[in-house]
């Protein structure tokens, strides 16, 4: 059966965003496992959790208003479904798991491009320099054991 995200977070298709949010933690505050001492407190929050996830998200909501609202579409859930915990990260402070990654400018591509380049040729020079320092030392080495046993 198809849930009916409006009605788990009791609004209306034409709420606001603001709207969502407020009826949201009301309804996040109710049902909270630590707080709610109704039995099944913990299955209703997850699915307001989930009702949140959809809805509190433009994209989101626009899909499931496209596919998800009629029971004869086959929209089964939530296909953005992120998190396995019911709980989320900080529900009261309105953070979620949605990150929004902005891709780099050519100018930040090339920084970072110039700064790898940099440090690869100190790691080289670094090697060039190194190894024959080292080599000096475990070839002395190498004479002082042999004259040590002879």
């Amino acid at each position: 059966m198809v849930k009916n995200y409006y009605e788990i977070l009791q609004v209306t298709k034409n709420s606001t965003p603001e709207e969502i949010k407020k009826s949201y933690k009301k309804l996040a505050k109710k049902y909270h496992p630590d707080i709610s001492k109704e039995q099944n407190a913990a299955e209703k929050f997850a699915e307001i959790q989930n009702a949140y996830e959809v809805l509190g998200d433009e994209e989101k909501k626009s899909y499931y208003d496209r596919f998800g609202g009629s029971q004869n579409n086959g929209y089964q859930g939530n296909p953005y479904r992120t998190t396995t915990s019911p709980f989320g990260d900080d529900i009261f402070n309105g953070s979620s798991r949605r990150v929004n990654v902005k891709p780099l400018s050519g100018l930040s591509c090339l920084l970072i491009s110039f700064i790898l380049i940099l440090i690869l040729m100190a790691t080289f020079y670094f090697i060039m320099w190194a190894l024959p320092f080292i080599a000096v030392i475990l070839v002395v080495l190498i004479i002082l054991n042999i004259f040590r046993r002879g």
